[in-house]
């Protein structure tokens, strides 16, 4: 290849690695947040544990209870889970609110 037609290539690839890529990768994912309180004095509940089944993403609440996940488009089942609490899971996808 002549210098010239290599230096388009290689900023062609650059283009497409900086600018576009990074764009799909942001258009496939959404966020999953919420707060996690006590069903019956609606306290928050600070360190619950938040996970999707059969992943291998999850997070734990802050000290007011909230938690945010950032998961690849699709549906998932969130299990919501906290020390002497029953599990809870619900079904959630990028357009549950």
């Amino acid at each position: 290849l002549l210098p010239q037609a290599w230096y388009m290539i290689k900023f062609t690839f650059s283009l497409l690695t900086t600018l576009i890529l990074p764009a799909l990768c942001v258009a496939q994912v959404f966020v999953a947040s919420g707060t996690v309180t006590d069903k019956q004095s609606g306290q928050p509940l600070s360190g619950a544990s938040v996970v999707c089944q059969h992943t291998t993403i999850g997070t734990t609440t802050n000290a007011e209870g909230r938690f945010t996940l950032r998961l690849p488009q699709g549906g998932y089942e969130l299990a919501v889970s906290f020390s002497g609490y029953e599990t809870y899971a619900v079904r959630i996808n990028g357009q549950t609110e």
